[in-house]
């Protein structure tokens, strides 16, 4: 299984199987004893060595299996733990950043609405426009920052949820309990739970593509009260 698509198609093929298996042990029960077939002794023989075969040949592959989902638990553990380390080295840091970045833009996008709007006569034409793609150009950059902390630490936070719904799927599978395959995706899936990824701004808020959300709608509300003291200055100006 490579993708996840086939891993839903692994799913739904199991669920069949056992469907199946339930009907027919349900016709078992009902067949007469003497229309049970009388299998020969050869075949009998070769069908326990081939199956002799099999059981080794699946019982390295479960070995393997629980070797590298242990494998995935230590990982996740380092990765836990670099998320935390990455936290508290810089939740300041990015609480600084996207505060300032945040001002930042505010101001600037006051600057363009003044410059295009015509709230402020210092200025001729040319150089208003001159002066709104600078503004711009800066308020950009601002973005730009704010958007590449915001995506990467989401694109983090997917792929650790990601991981939790492909073991919680994998736990769907009819696999043997003797094999111990089942326990290790049952620990894989309570230590993602109870461990979730998550980087934050020093615990003020969470870096995730939420934050745009938060970050649009304060720049607005801001951006509308400073609108509103310019054309209240400006109309006690003219009076």
């Amino acid at each position: 299984m490579s993708t996840e698509d086939d891993l839903n198609i692994r799913i739904a093929e199991a669920l069949q199987v056992s469907s199946v298996k339930e009907d027919l042990h349900h016709d078992t029960h009902a067949v007469h004893p003497h229309q049970i077939l009388t299998i020969p002794e050869d075949g009998i023989h070769s069908g326990r060595q081939q199956q002799n075969t099999s059981n080794n040949t699946d019982m390295l592959l479960t070995q393997d299996r629980c070797t590298l989902i242990r494998k995935l638990r230590k990982v996740y553990c380092l990765l836990d733990q670099s998320v935390k380390t990455v936290n508290s080295a810089y939740g300041v840091q990015n609480l600084t950043q996207i505060s300032s970045c945040l001002a930042c833009i505010v101001v600037e996008t006051y600057g363009i609405a003044v410059n295009l709007h015509g709230l402020s006569n210092a200025l001729n034409g040319d150089q208003r426009i001159l002066n709104v793609v600078h503004i711009s150009l800066w308020t950009g950059l601002m973005v730009w920052r704010i958007v590449g902390i915001s995506y990467s630490c989401e694109m983090v936070i997917q792929e650790a949820r990601r991981t939790q719904r492909l073991v919680t799927k994998l736990q769907m599978l009819s696999l043997s309990a003797s094999s111990g395959v089942q326990e290790e995706l049952q620990l894989f899936g309570e230590q993602l739970a109870g461990s979730p990824l998550h980087y934050s701004a020093a615990g003020f808020f969470t870096l995730d593509l939420s934050l745009l959300k938060s970050i649009v709608g304060a720049v607005t509300t801001y951006l509308v009260i400073l609108i509103q003291f310019s054309l209240a200055d400006t109309n006690v100006q003219l009076l």
